[in-house]
């Protein structure tokens, strides 16, 4: 027989109010997640920043006329089709302290978001609306059928300091962004179609887009207060078109690294590039290219490579460090890359799957490559994010699958299905890296529900998640704790073990040995609690109770001693709030799995299990006790 514990602590609502999170006096990771949305489904969380106060910077796009927070915002009403969006919310995801729309009558949608040196927040992203706000200090106006747009908020979201568009007469993404608020610099980085008139300087790498579409790299320079100017334009593509730029970053001195990928054959690479050549216009191939802006036409190209091998490379994204190290996250689905020994969890990747990359550009050829491997161990991928701080690097990827290794101690060891979340961390220190932390992150249901990973911000110790999803981790007191379709989240995860359950008391000896209970699991929100009890009488009975308290039990103080009752040495060191009659084995064995309930308030709860085993010539009571185990009910 099976239970939920859900009746019985409904039945105990007294001792439930004993109990907080932390009651087994242990230190606990720390953990929050919210929804954040209106009433429609067609809206997403794309960037994520964390302010220099805590507080949660997000961005994205929604087609909700009821989106939270916009009251006092720079914009507060819902215009049409899509409007991007940014809000700001307490570190905790608690409350909601401003929010504004973005956007004008046709489709905006932000990918981007930034605190600024001054506490202003930056914010890029694509448009299509012709009366886009922008500023009188901008570069542009929105003059095309889609641009790319870069503006700044007030810390509050409450005023425009800042708006400009880039584009010319055809169709630009704003794909990537890197904001240089010491020099006032902007980069911009996207894709272009076939766009005749879109800005180019003069210092141009490519100053035409060599074939059907390509990538353009330009550099907004703001730092003469009341005017923008174009520092630095250019394509840069090959003679088959691109797809989409994965990522921007800048290393400062006017050279930034961009990433993308390319049904082009002839993509720029340089002398020496780790793979120099890609496979042509019948599969897409992921680059990685190094610019100098302040350096003119092919002078500016420091570094370039292909990442590919037999298959399709659809998306990348990367970070970079001190060093100029590149690091990599790249969605495939070829059967064969560049890998390196020992494999860091997987040796080939069976579907389309995560594959991680770590290259130094002042390196020649193969000695370029300092580490590669497929970093998950079951098929079916979608990179989102990739981040280097201090020697550690982190990725957050969307998988469809709950077979990924995860770490001792991690978050979430499963789910119930659907697409949802899959956090790493390497530590990357040596040139060989060692895995840090895995776990799976995902909503609770009886069905599956889909979680898409987006973005994410880390900073060495936490990450801070986002995206969009049908369920997600909720924790107590979040903004808002449910979605009727699905909505935008954001949750804040410390890269730490959570701690096992403890074990306490003692057994009392049995006739033939003394019994021992263990837990096999912890106890998870939508899961169970698993436990065995070990070294019982064969072939007789065991009764497993379980308990919201270890120090009464209606009204009587705990540990009880059944000593006055004819059993010395055995103690009832649980509340009998809920039992479970269960046969033992053959093996004198017998376990119990306790179904866990779905609702966050249960976070937190201490849940104590001891079992109580029928042995007739043990003692005069013909009973014998178990040592204690309990857990904090968790994700």
């Amino acid at each position: 027989m099976n239970h939920a514990l859900v009746p019985s602590v409904l039945r105990c609502s007294a001792a439930v109010s004993l109990f907080v999170s932390g009651a087994l006096a242990q230190s606990n990771p720390a953990h929050s997640c919210t929804f954040f949305g209106g009433s429609s489904s067609d809206e997403s969380i794309e960037a994520v920043a964390v302010a220099s106060n805590g507080d949660l910077i997000v961005a994205g796009y929604t087609k909700s006329a009821d989106l939270p927070g916009t009251a006092g915002g720079f914009d507060s009403t819902y215009s049409a089709n899509r409007d991007a969006f940014v809000a700001r919310l307490t570190g905790d995801g608690t409350q909601v302290l401003a929010a504004t729309y973005l956007g004008s009558v046709l489709i905006d949608e932000a990918s981007f978001v930034q605190e600024a040196g001054n506490g202003s927040i930056w914010v890029g992203g694509t448009t299509q609306s012709p009366a886009f706000p922008t500023t009188l200090d901008g570069f542009a106006t929105h003059a095309g059928q889609q641009d790319a747009f870069v503006v700044r908020l007030s810390s509050d979201l409450s005023t425009l300091e800042y708006g400009t568009t880039l584009g010319g007469s055809q169709r630009n993404f704003g794909d990537a962004f890197a904001i240089d608020d010491a020099n006032g610099r902007i980069y911009i980085a996207g894709l272009s179609t076939l766009d005749p008139v879109f800005p180019i300087t003069p210092t141009a790498f490519q100053a035409t887009i060599p074939g059907g579409a390509s990538f353009f790299l330009s550099v907004l320079d703001i730092s003469v207060p009341g005017s923008t100017t174009l520092a630095y334009s250019t394509f840069l593509g090959g003679s088959g078109f691109e797809d989409r730029v994965g990522d921007l970053t800048h290393e400062g001195a006017g050279i930034v690294t961009l990433s993308g990928t390319t049904f082009s054959a002839d993509f720029p690479t340089t002398t020496g590039a780790l793979q120099p050549s890609g496979t042509g216009s019948s599969n897409e191939d992921a680059v990685v290219t190094r610019i100098n802006t302040q350096l003119p036409g092919t002078a500016g190209l420091l570094f370039g490579t292909y990442i590919t091998g037999s298959g399709n490379e659809s998306e990348i994204r990367h970070d970079t460090d001190a060093s100029g190290d590149i690091y990599m996250l790249v969605q495939t689905n070829s059967p064969t890359m560049l890998t390196s020994v020992p494999s860091l969890i997987s040796s080939s990747g069976p579907n389309s799957d995560a594959y991680y990359l770590h290259i130094n550009p002042q390196l020649a050829n193969s000695a370029s490559l300092v580490y590669a491997s497929w970093i998950v161990t079951v098929g079916g991928d979608l990179v989102a994010d990739i981040a280097h701080v201090n020697g550690k690097v982190a990725m957050f990827i969307r998988t469809t699958q709950f077979g990924q290794l995860v770490t001792p101690g991690a978050f979430m060891g499963g789910s119930h299905g659907g697409d949802h979340g899959y956090v790493i961390e390497l530590d990357v220190s040596q040139p060989v890296p060692t895995l840090s932390y895995a776990t799976h992150y995902a909503g609770c249901a009886t069905t599956p529900q889909q979680l898409q990973a987006r973005a994410m911000h880390y900073d060495g110790n936490e990450v801070v998640l986002a995206g969009i999803a049908e369920g997600a981790p909720i924790t107590a007191g979040a903004f808002q704790a449910t979605t009727t379709n699905r909505s935008g989240f954001v949750g804040r995860l410390e890269l730490l073990p959570w701690p096992a359950p403890i074990t306490f008391g003692t057994s009392c000896p049995g006739s033939t040995a003394t019994p021992q209970l263990a837990a096999l699991t912890p106890a998870r929100l939508c899961q169970s609690f698993d436990l065995e009890a070990s070294a019982l009488l064969p072939n007789s009975f065991v009764l497993f109770a379980a308990g919201l308290s270890r120090t009464f039990y209606q009204g009587v103080p705990l540990p009880a001693s059944l000593a006055p009752l004819g059993a010395p040495g055995c103690m009832v060191t649980v509340a009998l709030d809920f039992t479970e009659l269960r046969a033992t084995a053959a093996t004198g064995s017998a376990s119990w799995s306790i179904p866990m309930p779905s609702a966050p308030t249960f976070l937190g709860i201490e849940v104590s299990v001891q079992a109580l085993a029928l042995d007739l010539t043990a003692n005069a009571l013909g009973l014998t006790t178990t040592n204690g185990v309990a857990s904090e009910v968790r994700w």
